[in-house]
C-alpha cells in the first residue's frame, strides 16, 4: 500500500512515515513534472529505509530478551546449585 502511495504522492507517503520536513521538500519536487520521478525514487527509498529501521529495532529488542531469558536461567541455576550444596 505504501508503494502504491509513494508512487502517487510521494509527499504524503512521507507523512505516513513521519517525515513532515521530506514530505515538504518531495511536495515540492512533485510540483514540477521533471521532479515527480526524483520524489518517487526518494519516497521508495524511504520506505526502505523505515522497514530496515524496524527490522533493526526489532532484532535489538530479541537480543534483549534472549539476553534477560540466559541471564534469568543463569540465576536460577545459581540458586538450585546452592540449595543442593547447602543439603549435602
Amino acid at each position: 500500500m505504501r508503494y502504491l502511495l509513494a508512487f502517487l504522492l510521494p509527499w504524503l507517503c512521507f507523512l505516513t512515515l513521519r517525515k513532515p520536513i521530506h514530505a515538504i521538500i518531495s511536495l515540492v519536487l512533485q510540483l514540477s513534472i521533471i521532479g515527480w520521478p526524483i520524489a518517487i525514487v526518494w519516497a521508495f527509498y524511504g520506505i526502505s529505509e523505515h522497514r530496515q529501521q524496524l527490522k533493526a529495532k526489532r532484532l535489538a529488542q530479541a537480543q534483549e530478551q534472549q539476553a534477560q531469558t540466559a541471564e534469568t536461567s543463569a540465576q536460577t541455576l545459581e540458586t538450585t546449585e546452592d540449595h543442593s550444596n547447602e543439603q549435602h
